[in-house]
């Protein structure tokens, strides 16, 4: 890995195991929710993207 911030270090495990499971949350009683590292990285670019100033360049970057 030779990611220096959060964000890549988020984006090499996307684009090396992209399906692979990153999270689990139950989301009642013995229901739980996966999501896949590209999922992850998806909501990580969409959360960042909503972030900065109106008509600025996401902050993201890697």
């Amino acid at each position: 890995m030779s990611a220096r911030t959060l964000a890549g270090l988020l984006k090499e495990r996307a684009d090396s195991r992209a399906e692979a499971i990153a999270l689990r949350c139950r989301v009642s009683g013995d229901e739980w929710r996966e999501y896949t590292w590209a999922g992850y990285w998806a909501g990580a670019r969409r959360a960042a993207a909503g972030c900065g100033p109106a008509g600025s360049a996401p902050a993201i970057t890697c």
